[in-house]
C-alpha cells in the first residue's frame, strides 16, 4: 500500500524554499555586524597598543632622565672630592667651578654644588670611620636632567655629602704608603685605629697582637712584602667583643687573597678589619695637587708671612707658618720673622748647642743642633714667642748636608704642650714627656737615643752602646725608607729608629705613629744587628687625648655621601 504524502510538511518546505532571498540578506547583515565588531576590536587593540607604547616610551624616557640625573650627581661628587684634595675651605667660586657633565640626549637645567649650614665638630655617625671626631660640613649637589629633541622627560637628584676634617692624631698608626709590621720579638699595639692609604702587610716571628681597628685603602696581606714569605709566628687581632682572633686558623690564612675575604673578615673580626673591598678610601692632608705630604715639614719661602707667595693650602699646612718660634740655622725668629736675641745681649745662656755624633745606620758623622728643652722653657723671650697663638709650636732647621736636630732634657715639657717640627732628621735623647702633656715631633726621620746614650761612644762597637729602659710619650710624624726588592723597610716596629743594643731593655712608647712620606735626608737602609742596633722589648700603645691634642695637629679629609632624594617629572 502506498505511503500517503503529508501535505502539511510539503507546504512548510515550500514556504521555506520560497524565502531564499531573505536568508541571504540575513547572512549579509550578520557578516557586516561581525566585521564591524572586528573593526572595533582591532581599532581598540591599535589604540591600546599605541597607548601602551606611549606609556612605555614615557616610562623609558623618565628612567633615562633619572639615570642621567643620577650620573650627573655622581659626577658632581667625584669632582667635589677632587676639588677638596687641593682646597682646605672651598669658596663659592670653587664650588661654582664644578659644572655639569656632558651626556648625549640630555641637558642639565640645574646643576649646583653648595654649602649647607655651618660646620660643627662632632663624631662621625655613619660609614667606615664611625666614632672619629671631625669638623663636619654638609654640602648639597643638585642634578636636574632634561631630555632633548622629542624626549621632554626630566629627573632631579639631590645628593647630600659630608666633608669631614679629621684630626690626624686620632689614629694610633697611620701610613701614606704601604704599612708593614713584621716584628721579631713579641709585640702588642693597643688602642687607636690603624690605617694605611695603601696596602698593609703583617706577620711575626713570634706573636704580634693588635688591639685596634684596622683599615686599608688597599689590600691586607698576611706575609712579608720584601720576599713574600709567611713568617712562622702568630698575628692576632681583636674582634668586636674584645677577643683575639688569628689571621691563620686551622692552617688557612685569611687575608685579601682569600676566597670570600669580605664576608669572612667581617664575620671573624666583626668589622674591625676592613680593606678597599669594604669601601675604605684614602684619607689625605689637604695640599696643592702637585705637593707631597712631606711639604708640611719644609721651610716656607720667606721669613715674613706677608712676603710669601705660597698657596693658602701650604700656608695652612706647613708647621713653619704655624710656629710662634722658629730657629733657622741657629737664629731665633718670632712668627712675624723678626729676630729674637734670646741671650738678652749675652746675659742669658742659649738653649742651643752643636754636637757631632756617629749614626751607624747612616754610616757617617752627623752634626746635630741640640736643644735643651728645660733651658728653652726657662727662657722668657723664647717662651713669649712660642706662646703666640696658636701657642706651643717650634720649628727648627739647619741648612747643609748631614745636619740634624736633637731634643734633650725633655722629660717635662711646657704646660700647654709642645710640637717640634723640622725638615731635618730628629733625635730624641732620653725620657721624653713623662707627664704626658700634648706633644708631637715631626721630622724627616726620628731616632730614639736611650737615657744611657753617650756621644763619645757613638762610633764604637755596638757592645759599647748599651741602652737602658726609656719612656717616650709623643706623637711622631716621620719618614721611612721604603721596602725595595728584598730590602725590608724595617716596618712600623722600626719607624722610630734605634742605634743601641736594646736587648733585655724596654722601650715604653705611648702616642701616635704617623708616616706620610719617605725620608729625603736620613736614607740609610734598615739593617738589624751589629753594628747598628738590637731590638728592645716594645711596650707600645696609643696615648693621645682627643680633648687635648698637640699644638698644630693636622687634619685628613673624608668625603662621604650620606643621603639622596629623587623626583621624576614631565613638564
Amino acid at each position: 500500500m502506498k505511503k500517503l504524502i503529508n501535505l502539511k510538511h510539503y507546504t512548510n518546505l515550500s514556504n521555506t524554499l520560497s524565502t531564499g532571498k531573505d536568508s541571504k540578506g540575513m547572512v549579509l547583515i550578520v557578516v557586516l555586524a561581525l566585521l564591524a565588531t572586528l573593526t572595533i576590536v582591532g581599532t581598540t587593540a591599535v589604540i591600546t597598543t599605541t597607548t601602551d607604547n606611549k606609556i612605555s616610551n614615557n616610562y623609558k624616557s623618565s628612567i633615562q632622565a633619572y639615570y642621567a640625573a643620577e650620573g650627573g650627581a655622581k659626577y658632581g661628587v667625584e669632582k667635589f672630592r677632587q676639588k677638596l684634595k687641593t682646597v682646605l675651605n672651598p669658596s663659592s667660586s670653587d664650588l661654582n667651578g664644578i659644572t655639569a657633565p656632558t651626556i648625549n640626549g640630555f641637558n642639565f637645567d640645574e646643576f649646583t654644588v653648595s654649602k649647607v649650614g655651618v660646620g660643627n665638630t662632632t663624631a662621625i655617625a655613619t660609614g667606615n670611620f664611625t666614632g672619629l671626631t671631625a669638623l663636619k660640613q654638609k654640602y648639597e649637589i643638585i642634578s636636574k636632567a632634561k631630555g632633548t629633541n622629542n624626549n621632554s622627560s626630566t629627573a632631579k637628584i639631590v645628593q647630600s655629602v659630608e666633608d669631614n676634617l679629621i684630626p690626624l692624631f686620632q689614629f694610633g698608626i697611620f701610613y701614606q704608603d704601604d704599612l708593614e709590621m713584621v716584628p721579631g720579638p713579641d709585640m702588642t699595639f693597643s688602642g687607636g685605629k690603624i690605617h694605611s692609604n695603601n696596602d698593609i702587610y703583617v706577620g711575626s716571628n713570634n706573636t704580634l697582637s693588635l688591639d685596634s681597628q684596622i683599615t686599608s685603602a688597599g689590600n691586607i696581606y698576611y706575609r712579608r712584602k720584601d720576599d713574600g714569605s709567611v713568617p712562622s709566628g702568630t698575628v692576632r687581632i681583636k674582634d668586636g667583643a674584645g677577643n683575639y682572633q688569628p689571621m691563620k686558623k686551622d692552617g688557612k690564612i685569611l687575608d685579601s687573597e682569600s676566597t670570600d675575604w669580605t664576608s669572612k673578615a667581617t664575620s671573624r673580626w666583626n668589622e674591625n678589619v676592613k680593606s678597599k673591598d669594604m669601601g675604605i678610601t684614602e684619607l689625605k692632608i689637604p695640599l696643592p695637587e702637585s705637593s707631597e705630604s712631606i711639604e708640611v715639614i719644609k721651610k716656607g719661602d720667606t721669613l715674613k708671612p706677608e712676603d710669601s707667595t705660597e698657596s693658602e693650602e701650604l700656608l695652612n699646612g706647613r708647621f713653619y707658618w704655624k710656629a710662634g718660634l722658629r730657629i733657622v740655622d741657629g737664629v731665633f725668629y718670632d712668627r712675624s720673622g723678626n729676630v729674637i736675641d734670646i741671650t738678652n745681649g749675652g746675659t742669658v745662656t742659649s738653649p742651643l748647642a752643636t754636637n757631632t755624633i756617629y749614626d751607624a745606620r747612616e754610616g757617617k758623622n752627623i752634626t746635630v743642633k741640640t736643644i735643651d728643652l728645660q733651658a728653652l722653657g726657662a727662657n722668657t723671650l723664647a717662651m713669649n714667642a712660642l706662646n703666640d697663638p696658636p701657642k706651643g709650636i717650634l720649628y727648627i732647621s739647619e741648612s747643609g748636608s748631614s745636619k740634624a736636630i736633637r731634643l734633650s732634657n725633655g722629660s717635662s715639657l711646657p704646660s700647654g704642650g709642645l710640637t717640634v717640627a723640622s725638615e731635618n732628621p730628629v733625635y730624641i735623647k732620653g725620657d721624653y714627656n713623662l707627664d704626658n702633656k700634648p706633644a708631637a715631633v715631626a721630622g724627616d726621620a726620628v731616632t730614639i737615643l736611650s737615657n744611657a746614650w753617650d756621644d763619645a761612644k757613638s762610633n764604637g762597637p755596638l757592645g759599647n752602646r748599651v741602652a737602658n729602659n726609656t719612656t717616650v710619650k709623643s706623637v711622631f710624624m716621620t719618614g721611612h725608607v721604603a721596602t725595595h726588592g728584598t730590602q725590608y723597610s724595617g716596618g712600623v716596629e722600626n719607624l722610630l729608629r734605634f742605634l743601641e743594643k736594646w736587648s733585655g731593655k724596654t722601650f715604653s712608647y705611648s702616642g701616635s705613629l704617623i708616616s706620610l712620606w719617605q725620608s729625603k735626608k736620613a736614607t740609610g737602609n734598615w739593617i738589624y744587628g751589629s753594628p747598628i742596633y738590637e731590638a728592645p722589648t716594645r711596650n707600645w700603645s696609643y696615648g693621645i687625648d682627643f680633648s687635648n691634642l698637640p699644638p698644630g695637629t693636622p687634619v685628613v679629609r673624608l668625603v662621604q655621601k650620606v643621603c639622596w632624594q629623587q623626583s621624576l617629572a614631565n613638564p
